[in-house]
């Protein structure tokens, strides 16, 4: 709601200009050149230039930003990742409203991947900010200011000068709550709108009042093994694990409205496979294994996002884990990170949002350049895959490369997918103004926003 993008996806999955007024390219040359909309203004009303874009760019960059390795392809990123240079030699200015970029290597997604939610425009005075500041004191060009962030309530007021229009709405709260909170405050008439993200069912918010949305199935609940733990390197101790799991049982269980997912890849996207990942009878081949396992899973816990696990997950996970010793921790995303940067996130599960047609956003997370690397051991042979995703491909090739990712992942036990799920969204008929709660384009990390013109 704070920040905008150069470039954003519309209702029909189509990169459209958001601050940009639009671009040019030359496959040859591998360059970009952007123009600026004129008359952008930042909250605190400072104008928005082609220096703001670039700097932004330096920020995305960093390596230990999210969804950086998505710019390797822009000249001299790799480079300035490393330190071996100040700058980005592939960004530079033309004028105050007009900057190129140019790439290493062609890529054909180049663009789309600029209308990750990650990807907003800061301004450039924000230099030397830390990360919990960019958050916590926004300054951007997006419809709402934000005026107050305490105690999980987040208060924003209109920007009247929003580029794209007079936001109807004048002042939006957006509180986060347990589920069982949400529902009680919606019944209440305390909350308009709720985001639920894996509700066990909304039904019963159903009134004449209200409108109860699902979303398609785009999201797809993995259970992740890393193999920085040394005893999960064993292909067979994975596939033991992997048989403790009853996909049906926590479907049928917890999400009754989702279905049980066999591929990382949702259905209907780009690189999804028809066939389900082959799951062969675990053969008691080296039960000395099994013993050592069972001896140092004693050193092993599974955790569950916040968001990502209600208490039915665990409960259910929890049961099937009992004899293993294993036991079920509900933590937040960022203590889950920091024990992923430790190399102590062994076993955990986690939402994936695929959020447009090109799932690489989500399997970069798979390929050992990422910082967050999620698997946490070298794979020489899933590397093999990502190199060769680094070159030209027809989309069909390209989809054929996603396949293959998906299938050594959950073939070799690697990753179990678990459901594809619905997220739903319950809103007030009469709420007009806060249409970018619907649920489609909030789980994409999208904001619609209706607008005077």
């Amino acid at each position: 709601l704070s920040y905008s993008r150069l470039v954003k996806i519309n209702d029909a999955l189509e990169v459209e200009p958001d601050l940009s007024d639009g671009w040019t390219y030359d496959i040859d040359s591998r360059i970009f050149k952007f123009r600026l909309k004129s008359g952008l203004t930042f909250h605190d009303g400072s104008p928005v230039g082609a220096d703001d874009v670039i700097f932004s760019f330096h920020e995305w960059a960093k390596k230990d930003a999210l969804d950086s390795d998505l710019l390797l392809p822009i000249e001299g990123v790799k480079e300035f990742r490393e330190g071996l240079s100040p700058t980005i030699r592939g960004i530079r200015k033309i004028d105050a409203l007009g900057f190129e970029v140019t790439l290493d290597h062609w890529v054909d997604y180049f663009i789309r991947n600029l209308s990750i939610p990650r990807f907003v425009v800061f301004p450039k005075n924000f230099r030397n900010r830390s990360r919990k500041e960019y958050l916590k004191s926004p300054v951007g060009t997006g419809p709402y200011r934000l005026v107050l962030s305490q105690q999980g309530i987040k208060k924003y007021e209109r920007f009247d000068r929003y580029h794209l229009g007079r936001p109807l709405t004048e002042k939006i709260n957006i509180v986060r709550m347990t589920e069982a909170e949400a529902r009680q405050a919606y019944q209440e008439g305390r909350v308009d709108n709720l985001l639920l993200y894996q509700i066990s069912n909304a039904d019963n918010l159903q009134t004449p009042d209200s409108v109860i949305e699902r979303a398609a199935n785009k999201t797809t609940i993995l259970f992740i093994m890393s193999t920085a733990q040394p005893a999960l390197r064993d292909r067979f101790l994975r596939q033991y694990i992997v048989q403790q799991i009853n996909k049906k049982k926590i479907v049928d269980s917890c999400y009754p409205d989702d279905s049980i997912a066999d591929n990382i890849i949702p259905p209907g996207l780009m690189g999804s496979r028809l066939s389900p990942a082959k799951e062969g009878p675990l053969q008691p081949k080296f039960p000395t294994s099994i013993r050592s396992f069972r001896n140092e899973s004693s050193f092993l816990q599974i955790y569950l996002s916040e968001h990502t696990g209600n208490d039915c997950l665990k409960r259910s996970l929890a049961a099937m884990f009992r004899r293993s010793n294993i036991p079920v921790i509900t933590a937040s995303l960022d203590k889950m990170y920091g024990l992923l940067q430790l190399g102590n996130l062994q076993l955990w599960v986690e939402d994936f949002n695929f959020k447009n047609e090109d799932p690489i956003g989500i399997l970069q997370y798979f390929s050992q350049t990422s910082n967050e690397y999620l698997l946490g051991y070298p794979l020489p042979a899933l590397r093999k895959i990502f190199d060769d995703l680094g070159r030209e491909l027809a989309p069909i090739e390209r989809a054929r490369k996603y396949a293959q990712i998906d299938s050594y992942l959950t073939d070799n036990y690697f990753v179990v997918p678990l459901l594809h799920s619905r997220g739903m969204a319950v809103h007030k008929k009469n709420v007009k103004g806060a249409e970018f709660l619907r649920t489609a384009k909030a789980i994409a990390g999208w904001h619609q926003v209706y607008v005077e013109k």
